[in-house]
C-alpha cells in the first residue's frame, strides 16, 4: 500500500496562557467525570509551563546486536509557575483544611485531589495548541519571599504535579485504550474549532465524546 509523505511546519513556542484546573470526581475504565462547576481558573496567573516525561526503556539483544528497543512514556511531571500560592489555593489544590479559628492548615494527613489541567500554548505564526494533562496530583510547592528593598524583585511559586495516566479507556478508531495522559489539538486542525468551544469549560472535552459538545 502506497504511503503519503508527511510535511510538518514546526514553529517555536512563544508562551503559555489560559490555565484551568478541573477536579476529577470519577475515573474508571468506563467513566470519566469532572466537577466543572468548581474548576480553578488560573488563566490570569500562569507564567510558564514545563513538562518532564518519565521514560521506561527496554532493549533486547541477540546475536551480539540490538534487535529491538522499546521506549514508553509513563507520564512524568508538569510544572506551572504562578505568582504565589494563596491559602485558598492550598485548600483546593493541596488538600489543606481550614480550622475552626479560620486559619488554613496544612498537615501530614492532607490528600491532594486529582485534576485535569488545560492550557493554551502559543507558537509563532499565530498558531495555538490546546493541551490537557489528565490526571495531575500536585505536591506542596517551594516558595521564596524577601524583605522589600530599593529595587523591585518579584518572586514566583511553582505548582509541581505528578501525572497519573487515566484509568478511563479513551475511545479510538478500532478500540479503546487506557493509560492516556496528554491530549492536544493545533489551531490549524479541522477539529480545533469544535474542541475550542468547551476546552476550558468542560474537563472531559477532547477526552470523551460526550465532553466535547456544549
Amino acid at each position: 500500500m502506497a504511503s503519503t509523505p508527511l510535511t510538518v511546519n514546526v514553529t517555536p513556542i512563544l508562551g503559555v496562557s489560559d490555565l484551568v484546573l478541573f477536579p476529577v470526581t470519577e475515573d474508571t475504565k468506563t467513566t470519566l467525570t469532572t466537577d466543572d462547576a468548581n474548576l480553578i481558573d488560573l488563566s490570569e496567573c500562569v507564567v510558564s509551563k514545563a513538562y518532564a516525561p518519565e521514560m521506561a526503556e527496554g532493549d533486547f539483544y541477540s546475536s551480539n546486536k540490538k534487535q529491538k528497543s522499546v521506549k514508553s512514556n509513563k507520564g512524568g511531571t508538569v510544572t506551572y509557575v504562578i505568582p504565589s500560592i494563596t491559602p485558598t489555593l492550598k485548600e483546593r489544590v493541596l488538600g489543606a483544611k481550614k480550622n475552626t479559628a479560620g486559619a488554613t492548615v496544612q498537615g501530614s494527613n492532607d490528600v491532594s485531589p486529582e485534576y485535569i489541567c488545560a492550557h493554551r500554548v502559543k507558537l509563532t505564526d499565530d498558531i495555538y495548541i490546546l493541551e490537557k494533562y489528565a490526571k495531575v496530583v500536585f505536591a506542596t510547592p517551594s516558595e521564596n519571599a524577601e524583605t522589600e528593598n530599593e529595587s523591585v524583585n518579584y518572586q514566583t511559586a511553582e505548582l509541581v504535579g505528578t501525572i497519573v495516566p487515566l484509568n478511563y479507556e479513551v475511545p479510538f478508531t478500532g478500540g479503546n485504550k487506557n493509560g492516556s495522559f496528554l491530549f492536544s489539538v493545533q489551531s490549524d486542525d479541522e477539529k480545533f474549532a469544535t474542541l475550542a468551544t468547551t476546552w476550558f469549560t468542560k474537563g472531559t472535552a477532547g477526552i470523551t465524546t460526550t465532553g466535547q459538545v456544549s
